[in-house]
């Protein structure tokens, strides 16, 4: 994974049992600014430690696919934006990649969820205010699920990292996850930086 500028990765290494991977690392999470989870479709296992950081740690989490782990550029980033405070939080999570990026797009679907040319304005605005010079892109919805359609427009931009927030709540003992988190979970095409 390549950006602008050098960095600095400071890492942890951590072995846990099999079984009690999220419960063991969730600790370490808290102290770090990000977590880097690689996944693949159809892994309930990790999809199920990637729920447990996302929505117990307080810190964004990347999820990506683990097939080609590191060959995505993160020059180019897209944003989903919905306006909502998931999102939000994703978009100031993600400052120190949005400013080494040489491209950032907020990505709306308003055929899924409508945004008042305001609420863009306003978020470019903001990412303005940090330096950070941003566009607006609509997408269509594809196949009915948003999830799908922010990751292939964030590949068709040529965009290497999707900024999203992540959306879920307990219903008594069941975890509910909204659509597009859920589809993030279930298989990444592309790095998603997930914030709660």
């Amino acid at each position: 994974i390549a950006a602008k500028g050098s960095v600095t990765i400071h890492h942890q290494m951590v072995r846990v049992a099999l079984g009690q991977t999220g419960p063991a690392l969730l600790p370490f999470t808290r102290y770090h600014d990000l977590c880097l989870l690689p996944t693949s479709a159809g892994s309930a296992e990790k999809a199920m430690l990637a729920e447990t950081i996302i929505f117990g740690s307080g810190r964004p989490v990347m999820v990506a696919p683990e097939r080609d782990l590191g060959a995505y550029d993160l020059g180019a980033v897209a944003i989903g934006w919905d306006g909502g405070s998931c999102a939000s939080r994703a978009v100031f999570d993600a400052l120190p990649i949005l400013a080494k990026a040489r491209t950032v797009t907020v990505l709306t679907a308003s055929d899924d969820k409508p945004q008042a040319p305001s609420s863009v304005q306003r978020v470019i605005d903001y990412l303005g205010r940090h330096g950070i010079t941003a566009t607006h892109r609509d997408t269509r919805l594809r196949d009915g699920d948003i999830g799908h359609s922010l990751m292939a427009s964030t590949t068709e931009l040529g965009a290497g990292l999707l900024v999203m927030g992540a959306y879920g709540h307990s219903r008594l003992r069941e975890f509910v996850f909204g659509g597009a988190t859920k589809t993030v979970l279930q298989g990444p095409t592309v790095p998603v930086l997930l914030s709660h």
